[in-house]
């Protein structure tokens, strides 16, 4: 017992908790107060009650109502994750739960798939019961730009760090009253993958200066086309992007890319999918000091044939890569040859280059490690 308790204090006495510590924790937490409750409740409960600031974000993550339930009871200083993905919810079903208080101590929310209008996310966002809201996922409801004013003009948008809005039928009016109350002061990670938002929507986001906080942004298969993503890409309000997220069906992006080539930004993440890349697109990428920071990049569904694999495989400029990503280009077994022998090669985790004109056998004999 006083193992466990030296387990869980060495963890609290951090300045701050990782994801996986407070997975720990909450084993931690879970088994003592199921094996030793008097103990628990006589002193872990006290002790850990003054280290709420550690559980602002979710302690773990439950599915169900009632395990969130069980869970909230059983520590009570915590916030937790919660999934009510695809559960048919409208906004009369939705305040009914709010009301209930299922989301008073719930930190993240993934309400994805769901039937939420404006009603209901006016309901959500402006109530005492969810003060600890910190994520909010709200993939697929349909909630479109009234929606998204919704959102804008809420009490919680200046708490939030992650908003997901992806295929919502957001349009540039939608983004434009997103951030007409200039509310989000804390975003960190924004999704907007699946709306029509256009090279105007996009305009918008480069020019909001409340998103100097955010860290990743999605915009893929927005319609942002080359503009848009230009825009995106010299944004000076932008500048602490680490994970960029874009596509462009039927356009090129050749601008766009240059533009974030000729940026200071540091990204580690960059989706590049089907924005009509090709070979001498590889090239500048490739010959690029700018790429040196990059861990994970995907070239998925663009026009790169085996020049373009050579110009990655000689490159220097890779330093971090730790995931390539080619699929469906116009690769043949001479690119890759050129990548497996590569140095490269050596240092990825991943590389996928299924869907070119390579054949399975030859794959797997090229590059073992990744079969």
């Amino acid at each position: 017992m006083e193992q466990t308790f030296g387990d869980l204090r060495s963890l609290m006495q951090a300045n701050t908790l990782t994801e996986q510590d407070r997975r720990r924790v909450w084993r931690l937490v879970w088994e003592h107060a199921r094996q030793n409750p008097g103990d628990y409740t006589g002193h872990w409960l006290e002790y850990l009650s003054g280290f709420e600031h550690h559980f602002v974000h979710p302690l773990a993550q439950f599915d169900s109502l009632d395990e969130l339930s069980e869970a909230t009871s059983v520590a009570p200083f915590a916030t937790f994750a919660l999934d009510l993905s695809e559960r048919g919810l409208d906004d009369e079903a939705f305040v009914e739960l709010l009301d209930s208080g299922a989301f008073d101590r719930t930190s993240s929310l993934d309400l994805s798939d769901n039937e939420l209008t404006a009603i209901g996310l006016d309901a959500l966002l402006n109530s005492d019961r969810t003060r600890c809201l910190r994520a909010l996922k709200l993939c697929c409801n349909g909630i479109g730009d009234e929606g998204a004013r919704a959102i804008g003009q809420s009490d919680a948008a200046g708490r939030l760090e992650l908003l997901w809005l992806d295929e919502n039928l957001i349009e540039a009016r939608g983004v434009a009253l997103l951030f007409e109350d200039n509310a989000f002061r804390v975003l960190q990670e924004l999704s907007l993958y699946g709306n029509a938002i256009g090279p105007e929507g996009a305009h918008r986001l480069a020019g909001e200066v409340s998103l100097s906080t955010l860290e990743a942004l999605d915009v893929g298969d927005a319609a942002i086309m080359d503009p848009g993503f230009s825009a995106v890409a010299s944004s000076k309000h932008l500048s602490g992007l680490r994970t960029l997220d874009v596509s462009i069906h039927n356009g090129r992006a050749n601008e766009g890319l240059r533009r974030l080539i000729e940026s200071d930004k540091i990204l580690h993440t960059l989706w590049l999918r089907d924005v009509g890349l090709n070979d001498e697109d590889v090239e500048v990428l490739s010959s690029s000091s700018w790429s040196r920071h990059l861990v994970r990049l995907n070239l998925n569904d663009n026009a790169i044939t085996d020049e373009g694999a050579r110009h990655l495989a000689r490159s220097s400029m890779f330093e971090q890569l730790e995931e390539l990503y080619l699929f469906q280009n116009h690769l043949t077994a001479v690119g890759g040859r050129a990548l497996a022998g590569s140095m490269l090669s050596d240092q990825l985790q991943e590389l996928d280059l299924i869907a070119n004109q390579i054949d399975d056998d030859l794959l797997a004999e090229l590059l073992p490690k990744f079969a």
